[in-house]
């Protein structure tokens, strides 16, 4: 008999842990392979990225002029850039400042699974939003705050402190399923 088979299966162990991970990641209909390949993909990207300068952000448009605006200028790639690294299913995510920190981790968990930002945008700590769609509502309302926008067109607080970080990390693990300290380290 011949067996003939589109692509070969490779068979590895895995911890329990990453299949858990791995198993988070999934949508209702998407198999672990194609799981697997997205998280592959990412980590092209995000090599892709290392290899060229990160553009900055654009700033909010002049119809807003007495909004704060906190802008990341850098040459350095946003894997490894700045002093902060948070490791992300053992992918660094770096910045240089702690609410730069947060945009970054949102837009690395946005790309593998958007629904988990979706959750976590219904979390909030005990004044503001983790994440939020529209500006005001980051910090309720409190214009006046700086906010930074991530590129996956979802808004984080600039005005954050290393607890705060940790508190928002703890709060994106309860809604996508990750362990803090396990899946999601910081420090890295």
């Amino acid at each position: 008999m011949n067996l003939i088979h589109s692509s070969p299966i490779v068979l590895v162990t895995l911890r329990e842990s990453t299949f858990a991970a791995l198993m988070s990641l999934r949508s209702d209909d998407e198999t672990l392979d194609a799981v697997a390949a997205r998280c592959a993909d990412l980590a092209r990207r995000t090599s892709a990225a290392a290899k060229a300068p990160t553009p900055a952000l654009a700033p909010i448009s002049p119809a807003e002029p007495n909004l704060p605006v906190v802008e990341t200028v850098s040459t350095w790639p946003a894997a490894t850039r700045g002093n902060h690294i948070v490791s992300v299913l053992d992918m660094p995510v770096g910045a240089d400042s702690y609410g730069a920190l947060l945009r970054n981790v949102v837009d690395a968990i946005h790309d593998l699974d958007p629904s988990v930002i979706e959750r976590l945008s219904e979390m909030k700590a005990r004044t503001r939003r983790y994440v939020a769609r529209e500006r005001e509502r980051v910090h309720g309302g409190r214009s006046n705050l700086p906010a930074l926008k991530t590129s996956s067109g979802w808004w984080v607080s600039a005005n954050i402190g290393e607890r705060d970080l940790v508190r928002s990390l703890k709060a994106l693990c309860r809604a996508s399923g990750l362990r803090y300290g396990k899946d999601i380290r910081f420090p890295a």
